[in-house]
């Protein structure tokens, strides 16, 4: 099975986010099932104040030392945010492949079908600086 780490926004509408975000760990799974999603900064979120810059920061590490040990890192949810920047370079410094479905939009499909097999031979993979797909 391939690990994910599921990179989604969260400042701003802390709470919406984290439900979208949930939203897109459980189509993932459900979408590609020999997967298994991992996003630490869920529970990291609901147990610190993200407002709170240190913990902010602090949290972004942890996320940082599991985004080295997964086979890869998903961008979802509409656009890349700051954090998820600091993610991405973590990523980058171990060669962590990039999966960007950002372009989906902040909520996952409906259902796979809708969005069709093709999707996943369009997205981006390698190294998020270089702009390879």
């Amino acid at each position: 099975m391939k690990l994910i780490y599921l990179a989604h926004p969260v400042r701003g509408d802390v709470l919406g986010n984290l439900a979208r975000a949930k939203r897109w760990w459980r189509w993932i799974e459900t979408s590609f099932p020999d997967t298994v999603v991992i996003a630490p900064w869920i529970t990291v979120c609901e147990i610190f104040d993200d407002a709170d810059e240190a913990q902010r920061m602090a949290g972004l590490r942890r996320g940082c030392a599991v985004v080295v040990r997964c086979d890869e890192i998903w961008l979802v949810g509409g656009r890349v945010s700051n954090g998820m920047r600091v993610e991405l370079e973590a990523a980058a410094m171990t060669k962590v492949k990039v999966v960007d479905l950002t372009r989906l939009g902040e909520e996952p499909p409906v259902a796979w079908k809708n969005v069709g097999y093709h999707i996943m031979n369009r997205v981006v993979y390698g190294s998020y600086r270089s702009g390879r797909r």
